[in-house]
């Protein structure tokens, strides 16, 4: 089909062998997770996706979300550190995971109107540049280019500040805190 060729995306996880018409996970996945769901056991639910999905049902029923996108060979030794307390997580998303694929416009023509985190005016799921840690992180902005980064938390943990002008993301550093410990970065 030349309206799609080289635009195959997640083909895998669509009927026709393109992109996905939206952002729910395929029938077959959706059908394991309410099995699960029913064993009334807690669930940690690890995303593997190149993009977003509606983690919708997902942020109100499970006790934790990992999203891991394609991980590479030493995902499953990192998860498992993670799941484990070995490490705390420490990413940001890179994207905006919205609630529903009815809340996006169909992208015929690449325009980005009322798409990303700078231009969607919805509710959604996680922003861009969303993220957690086991740890407890305090930021106090002494100025708009300086800010005190505080780790409160049990665990030594990587932090990624960000520093925002409006909705668009000026600057960033990752920091690697110890326990207690507190760090000022100048932007």
């Amino acid at each position: 089909n030349s309206r799609i060729e080289g635009e195959e995306g997640d083909a895998f996880n669509s009927d026709y062998g393109g992109d996905k018409f939206d952002l729910e996970f395929p029938e077959s996945q959706r059908i394991l997770y309410n099995k699960l769901k029913q064993t009334g056991k807690p669930i940690i639910f690890v995303n593997v996706s190149g993009s977003c999905m509606s983690l919708k049902a997902q942020q109100n029923e499970c006790e934790a979300i990992l999203q891991v996108f394609y991980p590479g060979a030493m995902g499953g030794k990192a998860f498992a550190d993670i799941l484990f307390g070995n490490c705390s997580p420490s990413g940001r998303l890179p994207v905006t995971f919205y609630k529903n694929s009815e809340d996006l416009p169909i992208m015929e023509d690449y325009s980005i109107a009322n798409r990303t985190h700078l231009n969607f005016k919805g509710e959604v799921c996680y922003p861009f540049g969303y993220g957690l840690t086991y740890s407890d992180i305090t930021e106090d902005w002494l100025d708009k280019d300086s800010c005190c980064v505080t780790n409160n938390g049990p665990f030594d943990t990587r932090y990624t500040i960000l520093k925002w002008k409006g909705t668009k993301l000026e600057d960033f550093e990752t920091l690697y805190l110890k326990k207690g410990e507190k760090q000022t970065v100048k932007f």
